[in-house]
């Protein structure tokens, strides 16, 4: 459960896109799935305890990297089985 974090006096990790990451196997793929379902997980939690003002601050950088992962997802599953890795 996601908790308030405006007062949490931890560094903020940086949430980003990882440029050149390419899903190359099935595998992969369910692990990039998995994690694009964590993320919406988190921001349906985190928009129940926080402020909307909060939210739309916390959320930006988290929905940039489920952008990402979502665009992976798609462009792996747009290859032909020939340019794909078995695995």
């Amino acid at each position: 459960m996601v908790g308030d974090l405006s007062n949490d006096p931890r560094p903020q990790k940086t949430w980003y896109y990882r440029i050149g990451s390419m899903i190359r196997t099935d595998t992969e793929l369910a692990a990039a799935r998995q994690a694009a379902l964590n993320l919406e997980r988190v921001l349906l939690e985190a928009r129940k305890v926080h402020p909307p003002d909060d939210y739309r601050q916390m959320s930006a950088p988290i929905l940039l990297e489920l952008q990402g992962r979502e665009h992976e997802i798609l462009e792996y599953l747009s290859k032909p089985g020939a340019e794909v890795t078995a695995g």
